[in-house]
């Protein structure tokens, strides 16, 4: 006599998510920790050459040189979050910050307007940040203003 009549049937396939939309897996805490570590990483690497001119150069030029290596820093990091989900560091991990209601990328004002909250998140003794811990979609305030979610990929 076979078992076969008494075997469980394999489960049915899944339909697999459509390729234009992002896993909406959201980002853990250490994973968003990492990313922005990366994305510092990558603000600095742009910064440093304006601070080392600046310093050489000394004075208010050298004043201005760092301020104009800040905005360029800050103006790249917002055009990679906008129109990319990110820095090239964060993609390489896979951490992508996307529109929390259909996952496109979020444009440059977005960003920006989402980088300045950052700051005030940070400024108010990270609680902006730490919020995320008992946010069901992981938001920060930043993340709300801006309304973008941050996805693990």
């Amino acid at each position: 006599m076979s078992d076969s009549s008494n075997e469980w049937p394999p489960p049915s396939p899944q339909p697999s998510q459509p390729s234009s939309q992002p896993s909406t897996t959201y980002a853990s805490f250490g994973w968003r920790f990492i990313a922005h570590i990366f994305d510092a990483i990558m603000l600095y690497v742009i910064e440093v050459p304006f601070s080392i001119v600046a310093a050489i150069v000394g004075g208010g030029l050298g004043d201005l040189i760092n301020v104009i290596g800040l905005a360029i820093a800050v103006y790249m990091f917002c055009r990679w979050t906008g129109s990319q989900g990110g820095t090239p560091l964060r993609r390489t991990i896979g951490v992508l910050i996307i529109d929390e209601t259909d996952g496109t990328y979020i444009g440059t004002r977005r960003a920006f307007t989402r980088w300045v909250v950052s700051i005030i998140s940070g400024l108010a003794l990270l609680i902006g940040y730490i919020s995320m811990l008992w946010n069901p979609r992981k938001q920060t305030w930043h993340d709300r203003v801006a309304k973008t979610v941050v996805v693990k990929m």
